[in-house]
């Protein structure tokens, strides 16, 4: 029998190394192909050409849509803050202002918004006249004398969601 030398064994195994690894570049390379074939099948069907191209795109339109959403936003807020401004509280209390003569007719109505700014307006009517006052409101408040009707149709508007 004969000796084999250190050399003879290491150039076997490099040689069955070298063949193992030449079966895995074929099995590698059948695989890419046909991943190669289905990407192309995929391609041709969507009529895409460059899908690079239609990533940069889609990526590019998310971002101008979060810019857009940004602004939409803060329109948002600044429209909120703004309807806080209007008028949207209405109070109506009506009574009779003068016990003598007719009905529940005069009345007192509070125009208000969240921070009680507004107007509250008053018709007292009586049997030959109709008398109409309006008193501008800051904050709930008046430079003129509020009647307890005014007061009373100020509280029903701030009861108002």
């Amino acid at each position: 029998m004969e000796d084999f030398s250190v050399y003879q064994v290491g150039g076997f195994f490099i040689a069955v190394a070298l063949f193992l690894l030449f079966l895995w570049n074929i099995v590698l390379t059948i695989k890419f192909n046909r991943v190669k074939k289905q990407y192309r099948r995929m391609m041709d069907s969507a009529g895409i050409d460059n899908l690079e191209g239609v990533l940069i795109d889609i990526q590019d339109r998310m971002y101008a849509l979060g810019e857009r959403q940004k602004l939409q936003e803060a329109e948002i807020k600044s429209i909120v803050q703004a309807f806080g401004q209007y008028k949207g509280h209405v109070g109506i209390h009506r009574y009779n202002a003068f016990a003598e003569q007719g009905n529940d007719l005069s009345f007192s109505m509070a125009l208000i918004n969240a921070q009680q700014d507004g107007v509250v307006i008053s018709g007292l009517h009586g049997r030959d006249e109709t008398y109409v006052y309006a008193k501008p409101l800051t904050g709930g408040q008046s430079p003129y004398a509020l009647t307890p009707e005014e007061k009373q149709a100020i509280t029903l508007a701030l009861q108002q969601p």
